[in-house]
């Protein structure tokens, strides 16, 4: 599923960000989905600790919505080609 988002998000980074460093940012980018795995152990144990095991669906709920807001603000706020709002990305 995340095959996909690479090519358009490096796209969308390659935008931003001058040839130059841009292997940098794009380094700390690649680290997400360890990121994301880590935020989505502490959600899991935030709703099953107290061995309420029957709790562990609220972990999909509550990540489906974190991504659900993330989309929405990608939607309205991102901006795909600085030239478009004036801002001039130096080489």
């Amino acid at each position: 599923m995340q095959s996909f988002a690479w090519a358009v998000n490096f796209g969308i980074l390659s935008n931003w960000f001058p040839r130059k460093g841009r292997g940098i940012i794009i380094g700390i980018w690649a680290t997400n989905p360890s990121v994301g795995d880590i935020f989505g152990q502490r959600i899991y144990l935030m709703f099953t600790e107290n061995n309420s095991v029957e709790n562990w669906g609220y972990t999909f709920i509550l990540l489906g919505a974190l991504i659900e807001l993330v989309a929405l603000i990608n939607l309205f706020c991102l901006i795909e080609y600085p030239l478009l709002k004036g801002i001039e990305i130096r080489e």
